[in-house]
C-alpha cells in the first residue's frame, strides 16, 4: 500500500503561561473623602456580595455634585511570587437608582499598598438603569503602574469609585452599587522555553523540537490522537533537567495510521506539573494500488521482471500510468 501525505507544522514560543485569579469580592470597605464632595455612601458592606442589597449615596445629588470615594480592599489574592502581573479587571455591579441618565463615573481608580492611584478609568457612559456589571480595565491593563505579586496579595490592594450627577432637574439622583469584583491576570514562567515542535511525514513521521532553556524538566511526552479530543501517549523522551543552552530532540513514528493524525508535546517537571504545546497534524491518504500488467524493453519486446535495462510500463485496466527506469 502506498500513501500520500500532507503535513502541517507550527513554530511555538512557550516561555510563559497565561493564568488568572478571581473574580474575588472585597472583605473591607471604607469611605475616602474627596474635597468638595456633596455626598457619601451608606451601607458600604453591601458591596461585598451580589445580593441586590446596595450601597447608596446618602444625599440627593444635583447637577455637578459628586460623591466621596467608596473604597474596597482585602480581596484575598494569593498570586504565586514567581509570576508577572499582566492585567487587572474590575467589575462594578451598579445602577442609577433615581432619575435615569443622570449618573456618571466621577473617578475610577485602583489602590496599591493602600494608596489610591492617579490613573482614572472612568467611563463616559451613564450608569445603567437596571442592575448590571460594568467592566473597567482589561487583561493587559495595569492602571498606570507596575505590580508585583506581593502588591496584589496585600490586604490593602483594592479599588475606589466615586459618582457624580450630570444634568439638571429637580428629581432625585441616587447612585447604587451592589457588588465589586477584581480579577488579576498574570503570566507564569514555564519550565522550558520551547522554540518549535514539528511533525513531518516521509514513510514515517519525524518529530523534531528544540528548547532554548529548561528548568526542572523531567521528560517530554509525544501524545497522539485521531480526533483531536482524546490523546494517548506515543513515547516519553527524557529532558535535560536544567539547561540554558540549545537542546534538540527527535523521534520517529513508524507505520502511522491512515487519516489525520494529531500530535502534541507535553512537558513534565520533576514535581509532576506539566504543560502542553499547540497541536500539529499529519494527514496520510491511501493511494490506489497499481497492478503491473506488462514489462517491455526499449525495443518494445515484453520481458519478465528479472530482465535488466528495461523500462517498466505500468497499466491499470489498460490505462498508462507512469514509466520507471530500472537498472
Amino acid at each position: 500500500m502506498k500513501y500520500l501525505f500532507v503535513t502541517f507544522w507550527v513554530l511555538i514560543s512557550l516561555s510563559s503561561l497565561a493564568q488568572s485569579q478571581g473574580p474575588f469580592s472585597p472583605v473591607t470597605t471604607a469611605i475616602i473623602t474627596i474635597a468638595g464632595s456633596s455626598a457619601t455612601w451608606n451601607n458600604t458592606t453591601n458591596v461585598t456580595t451580589s445580593n441586590n442589597s446596595y450601597s447608596i449615596v446618602n444625599n440627593t445629588l444635583t447637577n455637578g455634585d459628586y460623591t466621596n470615594y467608596l473604597k474596597v480592599t482585602n480581596f484575598g489574592f494569593s498570586i504565586p511570587l514567581n509570576v508577572t502581573i499582566t492585567g487587572i479587571v474590575v467589575k462594578v455591579e451598579k445602577l442609577d437608582g433615581g432619575t435615569k441618565n443622570k449618573t456618571k463615573d466621577y473617578r475610577v481608580r485602583i489602590i496599591k499598598n493602600g494608596t489610591i492611584g492617579t490613573t482614572d478609568l472612568s467611563s463616559a457612559s451613564f450608569w445603567p438603569t437596571v442592575d448590571s456589571y460594568v467592566t473597567y480595565g482589561t487583561t493587559t491593563q495595569l492602571w498606570g503602574t507596575t505590580w508585583t505579586p506581593t502588591d496584589i496579595n496585600n490586604v490593602n490592594f483594592g479599588f475606589a469609585i466615586a459618582a457624580n450627577r450630570v444634568g439638571g432637574g429637580g428629581a432625585t439622583d441616587l447612585p447604587a452599587i451592589d457588588n465589586i469584583t477584581i480579577t488579576v491576570y498574570y503570566s507564569e514562567p514555564l519550565p522550558i522555553e520551547l522554540l518549535f515542535f514539528t511533525a513531518k511525514y516521509n514513510n514515517s513521521v519525524l518529530f523534531n523540537w528544540e528548547t532554548a532553556s529548561e528548568i526542572n524538566n523531567d521528560y517530554f511526552t509525544i501524545e497522539t490522537s485521531t480526533d483531536a479530543i482524546y490523546y494517548k501517549s506515543l513515547v516519553n523522551i527524557n529532558g535535560a533537567g536544567n539547561s540554558t543552552s540549545l537542546k534538540s530532540y527527535s523521534y520517529i513514528q513508524k507505520n502511522p495510521p491512515i487519516g489525520v493524525n494529531y500530535y502534541r508535546l507535553k512537558q513534565t517537571d520533576f514535581d509532576g506539573k506539566n504543560v502542553t504545546s499547540e497541536v500539529v497534524s499529519v494527514t496520510i491518504l491511501p493511494l490506489k494500488e497499481i497492478k503491473i500488467i506488462k514489462i517491455i524493453n526499449l525495443y518494445g519486446q515484453e520481458v519478465d521482471s528479472s530482465y535488466e535495462g528495461v523500462q517498466i510500463l505500468i497499466f491499470d485496466n489498460g490505462t498508462f500510468e507512469k514509466v520507471v527506469r530500472v537498472k
